[in-house]
C-alpha cells in the first residue's frame, strides 16, 4: 500500500507548519547545549519526530495500517523536504520572514502539484501494464490456438497416410 494523496497532503501541511515554526524548535534545541553538539541537527530531529508522530497518530485515528513501504515513502518525502527544513532552522530572524513564508507556500504548492502529477503518471503506468498483460494473454491464447490447429492438421495428415 502507498501513502494516500490525502495523507501526502497532510504530511506536506505538517512540514510547512514546522518550517514556519522552525525558530521555536531551534530555541528548544538550544536549551540542550552543551548536551547536544548541533543545535540545527537537534531541531531537525525534533521537527521530523513531531511530523512522524503526527502522521502515525493520523493513521491510527483513520485505522490505516502503516507498513514498511509506507514508512519508506514517508522517509523519502521527509528526505526530499529536508533542505527546506534545514534552511528554515538555519535562517536568521529577519524582516523578510513574510516573503519567506510566501515562497515556502509556493514551494509546498508546487510540491503538491508534482505529487499529484506523479500519482497520475503512476495510474497511467498501471493502466498500461494492465493492457500489456491483456495483450500478452491474447498473444498466448492465439499461439496456443495456432499450435492446437497445427496439431490437429498433423493428426489429419497421419490419418490420411494410414488410410492410404
Amino acid at each position: 500500500m502507498a501513502i494516500s494523496k490525502e495523507n501526502k497532503k497532510f504530511i506536506d501541511t505538517l512540514i510547512h507548519y514546522y518550517i514556519s515554526e522552525a525558530s521555536s524548535y531551534k530555541q528548544i534545541a538550544e536549551d540542550y547545549v552543551p548536551e547536544v553538539e548541533s543545535v540545527a541537527d537537534t531541531a531537525f530531529g525534533i521537527i521530523v519526530g513531531n511530523i512522524y508522530s503526527e502522521f502515525m497518530q493520523a493513521c491510527k485515528n483513520l485505522k490505516v495500517e502503516v507498513n514498511v513501504e509506507d514508512l519508506q515513502e514517508f522517509n523519502k518525502i521527509i528526505k526530499d523536504r529536508a533542505p527546506l527544513i534545514k534552511k528554515a532552522i538555519l535562517a536568521e530572524t529577519s524582516n523578510g520572514s513574510e516573503n519567506n513564508e510566501e515562497k515556502e507556500d509556493e514551494i509546498v504548492e508546487k510540491e503538491v502539484e508534482i505529487e499529484e502529477k506523479m500519482d497520475v503518471i503512476e495510474e497511467k503506468e498501471d493502466e498500461i501494464k494492465a493492457k500489456l498483460d491483456e495483450m500478452e494473454s491474447k498473444i498466448d491464447e492465439m499461439e496456443e490456438k495456432e499450435n492446437s490447429e497445427k496439431d490437429e492438421s498433423s493428426d489429419d495428415g497421419e490419418k490420411n497416410r494410414i488410410l492410404y
